[in-house]
């Protein structure tokens, strides 16, 4: 059987940060999203190469500081990887479409001394589905 109506690929990709260092406290830009993007929930990922020394918790988000990842979600002493809980991270429950252009944020609640990570988000172009 074959399909009788129009059918569209969507623009899917993973895209990962720059090499975010040890910081003082608050927040450094990670990933720019583009207006018109949809990330899925448990769409976005943090990656701690090094351990964070002296920094009391780390979150990833938007405008939601930890609306990605909440700081319950990271363990600052133990390299790996780490993606959100529905309980811990407001944004895991449906994803989220940015209409406008924004970025995902990793918020540090105290200066660092030592630590590197990466955030990796999963962002879907759905620019033809929002402007038809």
């Amino acid at each position: 059987m074959g399909v009788t109506t129009a059918q569209y690929g969507l623009k899917d990709r993973w895209v990962r940060s720059r090499k975010i260092t040890y910081s003082t406290k608050g927040a450094q830009a990670a990933i720019d999203i583009p207006a018109n993007t949809f990330i899925p929930c448990f769409g976005v990922y943090i990656y701690v190469k090094t351990l964070f020394a002296g920094c009391t918790a780390i979150s990833v988000g938007d405008s939601d500081v930890d609306g990605w990842i909440g700081a319950g979600d990271i363990t600052l002493g133990t390299v790996g990887w780490y993606g959100a809980t529905a309980a811990n991270a407001t944004l895991n429950d449906s994803g989220k479409v940015y209409t406008t252009a924004d970025t995902l944020d990793v918020y540090m609640t105290s200066a660092a001394t030592a630590g590197e990570c990466y955030v990796f988000a999963r962002m879907i172009d759905v620019s033809d589905v929002i402007d038809d």
